[in-house]
């Protein structure tokens, strides 16, 4: 994360507005992880299977939604909730019209109902109030739910799911098409089994009761003894040492008993040859 511009993933940097307050791509894996089993299919095989369930969520979500009784829709509603619930540390001082300053512990922060905004910038950013913005408008005996961004109603969300997908008749009732048919591509299998999921990064938790987390694990190199890499990704060179040994012995009958050398004897460490 550190090498990413803070632009990309730090809250600070979105745009007024956008009403979403996420940082990471959860809905197109949780979509991915929705169709894992239609995307080990044939082509045709996959994009029925799909189109079955996207048929099928869209008529639950649009009977659903018939049924809701409040004007949000419900997760929204359970977040609302949530943020109302931290409102008791924060304490109010009111001006006598829109404006409000809210301390919170240590932090002062400033809220405007009439403009639906505070200062610490979530209340722009994601459409729901802050704690801030709550607890001013406890303070007039209002409702957070009156001050939620519109597109979180029940209207919007039965206005998203109007369109729905149309019946489609068996294959053999399809036209036949006059340009040449497709080839498959070609199959390269792969070594090992297939991998069905992604490979986590090492700074997620992993819930799992069989796998541990990676999460504050610190690899040591058994080459270099250093942290953060193994010797495969070892930066340090092996040095090959030359040994060299004299073997001396005693010629028996010489009379200064003197040591004669004989041949060196060089060889290499590694599994070199004797040279």
């Amino acid at each position: 994360m550190q090498k990413t511009e803070p632009i990309h993933w730090c809250r600070a940097w979105f745009k007024i507005g956008s009403n979403c307050e996420l940082v990471d791509n959860n809905v197109s894996e949780s979509f991915n992880s929705w169709i894992i089993d239609a995307r080990f299919k044939p082509i045709l095989a996959m994009l029925e299977e799909i189109h079955i369930m996207v048929t099928r969520r869209i008529q639950e979500n649009r009977s659903n939604s018939d049924r809701w009784a409040m004007t949000i829709c419900p997760n929204i509603l359970r977040k609302v909730n949530k943020i109302s619930h931290a409102t008791q540390y924060c304490h109010v001082l009111w001006n006598g019209a829109n404006g409000f300053e809210v301390r919170d512990k240590k932090w002062r922060f400033t809220v405007d109902l009439g403009q639906k905004t505070c200062s610490c910038r979530y209340w722009q950013v994601s459409g729901i109030p802050c704690r801030h913005a709550c607890a001013a408008l406890f303070t007039i005996s209002d409702e957070p739910n009156n001050y939620v961004n519109t597109c979180f109603s029940i209207d919007q969300y039965k206005i998203t799911y109007q369109h729905v997908l149309q019946p489609v008749e068996h294959e053999s009732a399809w036209p036949v098409s006059p340009n040449p048919k497709p080839l498959p591509p070609r199959v390269k299998k792969m070594p090992g089994r297939p991998q069905t999921k992604r490979r986590m990064d090492p700074s997620e938790r992993m819930n799992s009761s069989t796998k541990s987390s990676r999460v504050g694990t610190k690899i040591r190199c058994t080459r270099c003894n250093g942290l953060g890499h193994n010797t495969k990704t070892c930066s340090v060179q092996l040095v090959f040492i030359h040994f060299t040994f004299l073997a001396f012995y005693f010629v028996p009958g010489d009379d200064n008993n003197e040591m004669a050398l004989t041949f060196p004897l060089c060889y290499a460490a590694a599994g070199l040859d004797i040279a």
